[in-house]
């Protein structure tokens, strides 16, 4: 007694009725994809705290530095601006970075301590918003 083959391609009358793999094949219209005659949507919008943190920063001077000392061997960046910045920007800024780092990032009292040896990423990150930034030692 042999065993009997089922098709399961999707294109025979007696084979699966749903195929989650039809899709991929060649020639076939890609999920997601616009269908004929479909217009074609925009892109989702940038997060609007994004752009305003660029324009929170832009022209502003900062310090970035790494620091070990009293804090169990473990490295974190500090963040310090150059003049003085009220706790609620600095809160805002610290949330920014620590999101777009992955990373945990507070303020504390006149400057912000991130989590981690970040300083390249820091900088890259606030130069991108317009800020100017020198990295101390």
């Amino acid at each position: 007694m042999s065993k009997r083959r089922v098709d399961l391609s999707g294109d025979a009358g007696d084979g699966l009725t749903h195929n989650p793999f039809a899709a991929l094949r060649p020639g076939s219209p890609q999920p997601g994809a616009p269908g004929p005659g479909a217009h074609p949507t925009a892109g989702p919008e940038p997060v609007g705290g994004e752009r305003e943190g660029a324009s929170v920063l832009a022209g502003s001077d900062w310090l970035v530095r790494k620091e070990r000392k009293g804090r169990g061997g473990k490295v974190v960046t500090i963040v310090s601006p150059r003049a003085g910045e009220t706790e609620a920007r600095l809160a805002e800024v610290a949330r920014s970075l620590g999101q777009r780092l992955g990373t945990g990032a507070r303020a504390k009292g006149d400057h912000i301590v991130v989590q981690g040896e970040l300083s390249g990423r820091v900088r890259a990150l606030l130069e991108a918003d317009g800020a100017r930034v020198t990295v101390g030692s």
